[in-house]
C-alpha cells in the first residue's frame, strides 16, 4: 500500500465505527454504541486502559533527554494522530492512525515551524514512528497463543497500516508494573506468529469488506454525503446502517470460508 501522511495533534475520543462521507472523502465520528461501550465498561476494563496510557508516561517524553514526568497525572483523551491517503487495490482509502511515539538518536528533536506541505511531510516521512502495548506477563502456551493469534493480529494490522516501525509490549503483573519489556518489528511480527494467521488474508478480508459495502450501497446513486454506521454483532454479522435517509440498514453475514481463511462467500440480508 502506498501512503501520504498528515499529521495532528488533538484531544479526542478513542476508535470509532461510525463513518461520514463528505466530498467522498470518510472522516471518522463517535457513535451512541462507542458511547454506551464506554460508559459500561467494568473497572477492570478501565485499570487496563489506564495502565496503557502511563506505559507511554514512563517510556516516552516530548524531547529527548527531558524529564519523563512520571509523577504529573495521565491524560487519557489526548493523541497524537497521522492521517494517511493510501490506495488499495482499486479503492483508495484516507483514515486516520494514533501514534504513541517515534525513535530518534538525536539530542533533538526537530520540528518544522514552516506551514510548507512538503516539508512537513518529508519530515513526518523520516521519522520512525512507534506503538506501545501492554500485555499481561505470559506463563504457559495458551497465554502465548491467545496473545499471537488475537493481540498481535490486532497490532500487526494497526503497525501496518500506520507504517510504524514497530511495537514495544510490556508485560505487566497483575499489579500493573512491568516486568520486561520485548521489541517487535513490524515486518517480523507476521513470521512470529506464522502459525497463527496469515497477513495477507488480513489484507483480502478488509478489501473484500470495503468492496461488499461499497457495491451494497451504489445502488442508491446518493448525491449527497454519505455517513455510515457499522455494528459487529454478537451472531458474527455486520450491520450497516445509513444515517438520515431512507436507505435500509443492510447485513453481511459470513457464509463460507476456504481452509486457508479467505472469505469466499458473504450474505446481504
Amino acid at each position: 500500500m502506498g501512503t501520504s501522511m498528515y499529521a495532528s495533534v488533538h484531544t479526542s475520543p478513542e476508535n470509532n465505527i461510525s463513518k461520514s462521507n463528505v466530498q467522498r472523502t470518510d472522516y471518522s465520528v463517535e457513535s451512541q454504541q462507542e458511547i454506551l461501550r464506554k460508559r459500561r465498561r467494568t473497572k477492570d476494563v478501565e485499570k487496563y486502559c489506564a495502565w496503557g496510557k502511563k506505559i507511554e508516561q514512563f517510556l516516552l517524553s516530548d524531547e529527548p533527554n527531558l524529564d519523563l514526568g512520571i509523577e504529573k497525572p495521565v491524560v487519557e483523551n489526548e493523541e497524537f494522530s497521522i492521517f494517511y491517503k493510501a490506495s488499495l487495490r482499486n479503492l483508495e482509502l484516507l483514515y486516520g492512525a494514533q501514534i504513541d511515539g517515534l525513535l530518534t538518536s538525536m539530542s533533538t528533536c526537530k520540528v518544522p515551524t514552516t506551514k510548507d506541505y512538503d516539508t512537513n511531510i518529508s519530515n513526518l516521512e523520516s521519522n520512525n514512528f512507534v506503538e506501545l502495548k501492554t500485555n499481561r506477563e505470559i506463563f504457559n502456551y495458551k497465554q502465548e497463543r491467545n496473545f499471537k493469534r488475537y493481540k498481535l493480529l490486532k497490532c500487526w494490522c494497526q503497525c501496518y497500516l500506520a507504517n510504524l516501525k514497530g511495537l514495544y509490549v510490556g508485560y505487566r503483573n497483575s499489579l500493573g508494573i512491568v516486568q520486561r519489556l520485548q521489541w517487535f518489528n513490524t515486518e517480523d511480527i507476521s513470521t512470529y506468529c506464522k502459525n497463527e494467521w496469515n497477513p495477507q488474508v488480513a489484507i483480502n478480508y478488509l478489501h473484500y469488506f470495503l468492496i461488499q459495502i461499497k457495491n451494497g450501497f451504489k445502488v442508491y446513486k446518493q448525491k449527497e454525503p454519505i455517513t455510515l454506521r457499522f455494528y459487529l454483532n454478537l451472531d458474527g454479522k455486520i450491520t450497516v446502517s445509513h444515517f438520515g435517509s431512507a436507505i435500509p440498514a443492510a447485513a453481511w453475514e459470513r457464509d463460507a470460508e476456504e481452509e486457508d481463511g479467505h472469505v469466499v462467500e458473504w450474505t446481504r440480508n
